[in-house]
């Protein structure tokens, strides 16, 4: 999920990935673009099954500058990271931008 998209006047963008650490295991992880990208913060380890039947929520605090993201109701990443404005165009989601 692209949660800060790429345009003309900004070349980056900010993504929540899932990350393959196989053994049947991913990671959810934070990912900002300058040209590539880098990971940030990323969560324990999680089974794919579980991640595949659970439910997946992000929030987004751009006052508090904090992503928190929740599988089942259980915390799985707390991360505090520089959240721009966000206009609702600019969220894109299963696709990258261009």
């Amino acid at each position: 999920m692209l949660f800060r998209s790429v345009s003309e006047e900004d070349d980056g963008a900010d993504a929540l990935v899932i990350r393959d650490l196989g053994g049947g295991g991913v990671a959810v992880a934070l990912a900002r673009w300058d040209g590539g990208w880098t990971l940030g913060a990323e969560s324990p380890p999680i089974r794919k099954a579980r991640l595949a039947a659970g439910v997946l929520r992000i929030r987004l605090d751009r006052r508090e500058q904090l992503v928190v993201v929740t599988l089942d109701g259980d915390e799985v990443l707390r991360a505090r990271v520089e959240l721009r404005p966000l206009r609702p165009q600019d969220l894109l989601i299963g696709r990258m931008p261009g």
